[in-house]
């Protein structure tokens, strides 16, 4: 047998033999009396899931790091939102507001303003005085009682729409 052959054959010999090594001690545990056992079996019911340390296919668990106080808390914790885009964020939504207020006030005016217009046009039509409108040609046409009441009829109406 070549020389080459038998190391082959002795390094294939010591690889199948030390799988089985590695699969030993899957789960490592602390028992009652607070000591770390190692073992090929799960541990029984009785133990704790906190103090199993390893699992098959699994990291090991370490003990967690003591409790911080207060003060290291704060410096700890992370930041989640940046002061400066919070501050930019709060700016956006004042203008935002800003912009809305403003746009009710321009609404509210117009408003009024169009309910001043309706009353006074519903003023003179309730006085009874001769009215004139301009047609098409550019010609008066004076109203007369049927058209006063549609015209006062429409303008009531639209008097009470703007006028709340």
């Amino acid at each position: 047998m070549p020389r080459s052959s038998g190391l082959f054959l002795l390094t294939l010999y010591l690889a199948m033999f030390s799988m089985p090594t590695q699969a030993q001690w899957a789960w490592r545990d602390k028992t009652q009396d607070k000591q770390v056992t190692y073992s090929d079996r799960p541990p029984p019911p009785s133990i704790p899931d906190q103090d199993i340390l390893k699992r098959p296919n699994q990291p090991a668990v370490y003990a967690p790091p003591p409790p911080l106080s207060a003060s290291e808390v704060s410096l700890t914790r992370p930041r989640l939102v940046d002061p400066t885009l919070q501050a930019k964020r709060k700016e956006a939504q004042r203008q935002e507001q800003a912009k809305k207020q403003k746009e009710a006030d321009r609404v509210a005016a117009a408003r009024a303003e169009n309910c001043q217009r309706t009353l006074k046009h519903l003023q003179a039509l309730e006085s009874g005085t001769r009215l004139a409108t301009t047609n098409a040609q550019g010609e008066l046409d004076v109203m007369d009682d049927a058209a006063r009441n549609k015209e006062l009829q429409a303008t009531r109406r639209i008097a009470a729409s703007n006028c709340k």
